[in-house]
């Protein structure tokens, strides 16, 4: 879940994974998984995106070192 405000607080804790606005409410900051720094929601795309290449490529080694 994504959000910055007091009312998505209770949504960003019991969220899988929380991602909360650096420029957003200090109850959403400290509630969250992940505080991206700015107001830019092309970031967070960015971030999921090296994310998934990140694990694709932990899966990649690991499978080549059980091989």
């Amino acid at each position: 879940m994504l959000g910055n405000g007091i009312n998505d607080a209770s949504g960003l804790a019991g969220a899988a994974v929380g991602v909360a606005m650096g420029a957003g409410a200090n109850v959403a900051r400290e509630s969250v998984n992940v505080v991206l720094i700015g107001r830019d929601l092309e970031r967070f795309a960015e971030t999921v995106r090296i994310a998934r290449n990140c694990r694709r490529f932990i899966l990649e080694n690991l499978y080549g070192t059980l091989s």
